[in-house]
């Protein structure tokens, strides 16, 4: 269920011009990034987040959040960004749009602004700043560094969890290729390369990156076509799930 969460400065005098606020939905099927970009928004003062975990989720709510802007991850199971969008953007008076992404590219790129999007935010991006490049200067932002680094604590907490996941996930498919557990094992893998950066801990972001650029091809292929090629992505995982435990 969405939730809107409003965070702001000082209370305003009685006299104060009162201005709308302006409100913003997040959609994106990893907590970590929700909770960042709540917080990350949340703390600009007139500024109202509302947060979803997938576009069907978002439709259902779109209507009573009545958003000036939508953050909406490109590729998400299900519904993605793009169809969200299309949806979206049917409707009268079409909120602006960011897409969020992992893949930071010219054709991708050229793809957000064709869908007819301000801007795209590459994933991971630093916290403390995400407020002022989707608000573009037009909002003071003051994120919330004591918020920020309780998100960073748990994160750390999470991480051997999501080790111990992305073991699960490669025992399904190690010994013979397991196509709906190799899906499995490059979400999990995608949403750590995604968020760990965010939160400093970049070995970890790397041996991500290194094992979902091994995986993807794998399977669009439908599998290693060698033990070799097996062997290379059975060593990437045992060296994410080796930095995950070890975190920083």
């Amino acid at each position: 269920m969405g939730f809107p969460v409003e965070k702001g400065g000082d209370k305003e005098p009685e006299n104060a011009l009162r201005v709308p606020p302006l409100k913003i939905m997040v959609v994106d099927d990893d907590p970590f990034v929700r909770d960042v970009v709540v917080t990350a928004l949340g703390a600009v003062p007139g500024v109202l987040v509302t947060a979803c975990a997938g576009g069907a989720e978002a439709l259902s709510v779109l209507d009573s959040a009545a958003p000036d802007m939508l953050l909406l991850d490109l590729a998400m199971p299900g519904m993605d960004g793009r169809a969200l969008w299309s949806l979206v953007q049917a409707r009268d008076h079409a909120p602006r749009l960011f897409f969020l992404t992992g893949r930071d590219d010219p054709a991708t790129r050229a793809e957000v602004m064709s869908l007819g999007a301000q801007g795209l935010i590459a994933k991971p991006f630093d916290p403390r700043t995400f407020a002022a490049a989707v608000l573009a200067g037009s909002e003071k932002a003051k994120t919330r560094d004591a918020k920020l680094e309780m998100l960073a604590r748990d994160f750390a907490a999470h991480l051997p969890a999501a080790g111990a996941a992305v073991t699960r996930a490669w025992r399904g498919t190690a010994t013979a290729w397991n196509a709906s557990a190799a899906e499995d094992l490059l979400t999990e893998v995608h949403r750590i390369a995604g968020v760990a950066p965010m939160f400093g801990f970049a070995a970890v972001g790397q041996a991500a990156d290194r094992v979902e650029a091994i995986l993807r091809p794998l399977v669009k292929n439908g599998g290693w076509r060698s033990d070799a090629e097996r062997a290379v992505a059975e060593d990437a995982v045992k060296a994410l799930t080796a930095a995950a435990e070890k975190g920083r």
